[in-house]
């Protein structure tokens, strides 16, 4: 062979090589190569693309091939009907095609309770709930300041036994029963309740949240409306307006004198001698001395016998009737 057919011939291989396809790779296109792990994505860049709720054609029925108790418990849900039929699973672990494509790694995909911290996990929820109303406050509330997250009182994949509990109760798979949630933490609030005046909390006429937002609010100890007004929207026959009102009220609202979960005093007064309550300001030291005689604080019987309209009156600056 010349020299210029060896020319040749090494010049043809070298075309054909360059112009040779690709070789295939793993993905929907090669069924056959989609059980090679690829590269594992950083535990950082999965919880980013939670963050982000990336778009994704993996359905929860792809997913229930391999995470059916998951899947079925995220059916018992109100996730299920708010965000049924697109990538529900991604909206919250992450990119779901990714986690595919690289067999199944647990290393692509994010469980916000387990793998990101309170306020990284709080932010996949407030991506769709942070909104005006009862979440509105949720970033800056007493909850999350003291490291409580949306997770530690909502079940997102709630069991069987949750949601039978939950439809016999009344309420939301999701949500535990209020007060249930509440006395986990507060167990010395629960005590309270216990008390032989007290709010009818576990009659179930009211729950903790009847007066606080659990997710914040803008007043003191997440409650509801400031001062007050958070009483009046049931105790109505005490709003008034009044032409006398009772100082005590007005200035430091309905705890000045009552507890307001339960106290031994009748009413839920914080003492149970009215009287004493009463004298602890009116006396010579707090400058609301009593005015009259004889027939004084140190008398037998409450100031209520003559003081009836104790909260507040139209016709007697005393309060007598």
């Amino acid at each position: 062979m010349s020299i210029i057919q060896i020319i040749t011939v090494v010049g043809n291989l070298a075309i054909g090589l360059w112009s040779a396809p690709a070789p295939p790779t793993a993905g929907a296109g090669n069924p056959s190569l989609s059980t090679v792990p690829s590269k594992p994505i950083a535990a950082h860049v999965v919880a980013k693309a939670a963050l982000a709720m990336p778009a994704d054609e993996v359905t929860k029925e792809t997913c229930a091939s391999c995470h059916e108790d998951q899947v079925a418990s995220f059916d018992r849900s109100e996730h299920n009907v708010a965000m049924g039929g697109g990538s529900e699973c991604s909206s919250c672990h992450g990119d779901a095609t990714a986690h595919i494509e690289a067999g199944g790694s647990a290393e692509t995909m994010v469980n916000p309770k387990k793998d990101l911290t309170v306020k990284a996990a709080d932010k996949v929820c407030l991506t769709c709930h942070e909104k005006t109303g009862e979440q509105m406050h949720a970033k800056l509330s007493e909850h999350s300041r003291a490291g409580v997250g949306c997770v530690d009182c909502h079940s997102v994949h709630p069991s069987a036994k949750e949601a039978v509990t939950a439809q016999k109760s009344g309420h939301g798979t999701m949500m535990p029963d209020g007060t249930d949630a509440c006395v986990k933490c507060h167990s010395n609030i629960a005590a309270e309740f216990a008390m032989p005046s007290r709010h009818r909390l576990s009659e179930g006429a009211m729950s903790c949240s009847s007066c606080h937002n659990v997710h914040g609010s803008e007043n003191a100890r997440q409650v509801r409306n400031e001062g007050k007004e958070q009483c009046l929207t049931c105790h109505t026959d005490k709003r008034g307006p009044f032409m006398f009102e009772h100082e005590a009220g007005n200035l430091d609202g309905c705890t000045a004198c009552h507890a307001p979960h339960g106290s031994a005093g009748n009413h839920m007064l914080k003492m149970r001698d009215a009287r004493s309550l009463c004298i602890s300001c009116h006396s010579k030291e707090m400058g609301k001395g009593v005015p009259h005689g004889r027939a004084s604080s140190t008398t037998m019987g409450d100031c209520q016998r003559c003081h009836s309209a104790i909260h507040g009156s139209n016709v007697d600056p005393f309060l007598l009737h």
